[in-house]
């Protein structure tokens, strides 16, 4: 087992690490959009018995937008030259360079920033997985039992 070959394999690993927070944000994504298609749909109903709904489709978005937040980071709105925090992707791409820039075998500062940044990662992934299975389950139920109307109520027309 060669070094290059175990390089190759932490590298792996993290890229395994990477694709599943890319499905994660995929997830996340969708179903912000489709948030935000109901929550249209309820704007131009304008119809009061869809207020519960609207309620419950903003705090899926906040949810869905606190979880952008955790695993990309919050977007920092300030002026000026930041220096911006290790969000857990970006201790993906510090594992990635501290593998790439030693020559010699993997050493103890590799597998900490490795395992470190799986633990990151991982641990938003598992708040994903957990939204979906109680709170994206929720409001799923309970927006398919919403009705949006698909037709509009139209006055006689008059000569004037």
């Amino acid at each position: 087992f060669s070094i290059l070959e175990a390089r190759k394999g932490m590298l792996k690993e993290l890229e395994n690490i990477v694709g599943v927070a890319s499905k994660a944000t995929d997830r996340l994504r969708e179903s912000l959009e489709l948030a935000n298609e109901f929550e249209k749909k309820m704007k131009e109903a304008k119809k009061d018995e869809l207020k519960e709904a609207q309620d419950k489709t903003k705090v899926i978005k906040d949810s869905i937008n606190a979880l952008f937040d955790a695993l990309l980071g919050k977007k920092d709105e300030r002026q000026g030259i930041l220096f911006g925090y290790t969000t857990p992707v970006s201790r993906v791409n510090e594992a990635q360079q501290y593998i790439n820039s030693t020559r010699g075998p993997i050493n103890e500062t590799d597998l900490r920033v490795s395992k470190q940044a799986e633990e990151k990662v991982m641990g938003v992934v598992e708040r994903v997985n957990k939204f979906y299975a109680t709170q994206w389950a929720e409001y799923r139920t309970f927006m398919e039992k919403v009705s949006f109307p698909v037709f509009k109520d139209y006055e006689p027309l008059k000569k004037q």
